[in-house]
């Protein structure tokens, strides 16, 4: 298995015209649209790894958004 770690900033570095150390800017906070585009794409590749691994069996999304959904239960 295995183990991954991540570091980063919610924001980016700019350097200092006086030479002075870099400071950092924060990013302004994602929108409800950028979380929900997010949210699926997440969804998309989870069911991916368990319909390929056998766990889970996909349909069509009756609203047509193209989404799969987990149908059915988890496991063998």
């Amino acid at each position: 298995m295995r183990h991954e770690r991540t570091c980063a900033l919610d924001g980016v570095y700019v350097e200092a015209d006086d030479g002075s150390a870099p400071s950092v800017v924060p990013a302004a906070p994602p929108s409800s649209a950028e979380l929900y585009v997010l949210a699926e794409r997440v969804a998309l590749r989870a069911m991916t790894w368990l319909r390929k691994g056998g766990h889970a069996k996909v349909s069509v999304d009756p609203r047509g958004s193209g989404s799969a959904r987990l149908c059915g239960r988890l496991g063998h």
